[in-house]
Parts: C-alpha cells; sequence; structure tokens
C-alpha cells in the first residue's frame, strides 16, 4: 500500500469520525421516510348510514304531533389539523325518512304510516373538532344550524322550517388501507332544535332526537 493511499484513508476515516462526533453534540437525528398512515394536513371524511329518526313539533293551532322512521343518512367533514390527530373542520350533515309514522294529539292518532310520497328531512350545516386516538379510534362533536323539510310529490307540496340550533356527536373506528386513506364504521347522535315562525298562529317548537350508523371513508393529508 502506497503513502498516499494510507494518508487519503487516514483522511477520510478523520473526516467521517469528525462529522459523527458533531452530529452527536447537536442531538442530530436524521428524519424517518414519511409512509403515510397520519392525521396530518388536509382532511376529508365522507359516510354513508342508516338514520332512525323522531321528530316532535308543538304547535298553537295543531298541538304536538311526533314524526318517527328509519332512513338514509349522508355525512361530510372537511379541514385540516390543528396538531397531529385533532382536527379542525366543516360539517355537513343530512338525512331522510319516507313515508315517516306520525302520532298526533290533535287529530287522536298512533304511530300511522303516511303514504310513501311524503317525506320527512333534516339537515345541519356548522363546524366541529375530531380526534383519533393512536389506535385510530376517533370522537367528534360538531355545533351548527339546522332545519326540517317535509315534502308530499302527491300534491307538490314541499315547507322548510326556521332554522335553529343542530349538534352532532360522533365516534369510531377506521382502519388504514393506504398511506392516505381509512375506512371504518361509527355511531352517531344528532339533535335539532328551534322555533318556527316565532309569534305566528302557526308557531311551533320543533325538537329532533336521531341515531345512526354510518360506514366512513376519511383521506388525511401530509403537512
Amino acid at each position: 500500500m502506497t503513502t498516499s493511499s494510507i494518508l487519503r484513508k487516514t483522511i477520510l476515516l478523520f473526516s467521517i469520525t469528525v462529522i459523527c462526533l458533531q452530529l452527536s453534540a447537536q442531538d442530530f437525528s436524521l428524519p424517518k421516510q414519511y409512509n403515510g398512515r397520519r392525521h396530518r394536513g388536509f382532511f376529508l371524511s365522507m359516510a354513508l348510514g342508516v338514520n332512525s329518526t323522531k321528530m316532535e313539533s308543538d304547535a298553537k293551532y295543531y298541538g304536538l304531533s311526533t314524526y318517527k322512521g328509519i332512513g338514509g343518512a349522508f355525512d361530510l367533514k372537511i379541514g385540516g389539523t390543528l396538531t397531529e390527530n385533532l382536527i379542525l373542520h366543516a360539517t355537513i350533515l343530512s338525512h331522510g325518512v319516507t313515508g315517516p309514522k306520525v302520532s298526533s294529539d290533535e287529530f287522536n292518532i298512533n304511530d300511522v304510516k303516511t303514504d310513501n310520497d311524503i317525506s320527512l328531512s333534516e339537515g345541519m350545516i356548522g363546524a366541529g373538532l375530531t380526534y383519533y386516538t393512536g389506535s385510530n379510534i376517533f370522537f367528534s362533536s360538531s355545533l351548527g344550524m339546522g332545519n326540517f323539510i317535509l315534502e308530499n310529490d302527491k300534491e307538490d307540496i314541499s315547507i322548510s322550517t326556521d332554522w335553529g340550533f343542530s349538534m352532532q356527536l360522533k365516534a369510531g373506528k377506521e382502519w388504514w388501507v393506504g398511506k392516505k386513506w381509512g375506512i371504518g364504521v361509527a355511531a352517531y347522535y344528532h339533535h335539532t332544535n328551534g322555533i318556527n315562525q316565532e309569534g305566528n298562529i302557526a308557531e311551533e317548537k320543533l325538537s329532533s332526537h336521531n341515531f345512526g350508523i354510518m360506514f366512513n371513508a376519511t383521506l388525511n393529508g401530509r403537512k
């Protein structure tokens, strides 16, 4: 081995040693390669499922009426993370019942199923927070404004109520199916209340209690 070869190897070894000492002194660690499966950055959650509805209407003129039924539900959340696993998002929720069962004190009827031309739907627009645990269990709450729409296709009638306070509580579990996509199941409770046509002879106090089960699909971006 020549002197120049030995010198080159000595200089290389010395340089590597110095670099290692500097990294150690700075408590330096190389960044881990991003492999997805984290709740960071952009957030989009879409869900479809079934909903059990109970809506009460306490009207000055018609007394107490109750609408019940089971129908489809849709849930959309879009936003971004405040910190990893904690997400701030807008919430849009909608569900409806075709041919709901109606009870009325005024008309002395109890759980009478209406024609399928009659439908009752409820919606909410608001904002909320969703938190994921390390095992991908999530808890979500949203507050906003909600209203009801009663339609009679046979008579071509559509009645939309005033907007009132609305809220949703939701919890579930997801499993990763890709670097950014997760799918899972969730249960939720949705409540809306308010006063429609306040001060009018037809004024009614509205209140709903909804329970639903949904299949979730979530896209998780990255900062």
